[in-house]
């Protein structure tokens, strides 16, 4: 098998196109949940800052380091393996949250 694009060029595509599928959720939720834990606030508080729509730095962080370790893991991955790791990224991504 053959890729059609460079490596780095298809793990871009399939983090979007994971994102566009799932409407970024998992990555909101982690953000939300990064923003409350680490604000060192109480436990009000903290749902409060979790309920909240806006973004705050720990939620940046959050989101830009999985971004990058899901790039250099799908990068990694040799193209015979890609087809069966494409149907499991899915739930190691939801486990690794």
């Amino acid at each position: 098998m053959k890729r059609f694009f460079p490596s780095g060029v298809t793990s871009v595509l399939l983090i979007a196109a994971y994102i566009v599928l799932t409407g970024g959720i998992h990555l909101d939720g982690l953000g939300d949940t990064f923003d409350g834990i680490f604000s060192n606030k109480s436990r009000e508080k903290m749902l409060e800052i979790m309920r909240d729509s806006r973004i705050g730095t720990n939620a940046l962080l959050a989101v830009v380091c999985i971004i990058i370790l899901d790039y250099a893991l799908l990068s990694s991955i040799p193209l015979s393996y890609l087809p069966r790791v494409l149907l499991l990224f899915p739930a190691a991504e939801e486990s690794a949250l």
